[in-house]
């Protein structure tokens, strides 16, 4: 009997939390604001519409493969990969254009 991992499992529900929330905390005090401020808020906003949009278009069609290969390490790399690199894109987007 073989089982398959149909829902997100906590592993991924912490790095999709923990990496942008990290980035954006870092890049709120090299700023020099504070975290719980609105810009910090629609940081992290567009840092998860960012990376919903690139994992279900890029990691999630693959995800049966990476379990049959099982190869989740890989899988769980590219997930935090992508969350940094679009936490990253959103700190950069919201910075140049917030008022």
């Amino acid at each position: 009997m073989t089982t398959t991992l149909k829902a997100p499992s906590g592993a991924d529900a912490a790095i999709k939390t923990a990496v942008p929330l990290a980035i954006i905390v870092a890049a709120a005090f090299a700023i020099g604001i504070e975290p719980t401020s609105w810009m910090c808020i629609v940081m992290a906003a567009a840092a998860s519409s960012l990376e919903t949009v690139v994992t279900h278009f890029t990691l999630a069609p693959r995800r049966e493969d990476y379990s049959k290969r099982k190869a989740m390490g890989s899988y769980y790399n590219h997930l935090a990969s992508i969350s940094a690199l679009s936490a990253a894109l959103a700190v950069g987007i919201v910075y140049a254009v917030w008022p």
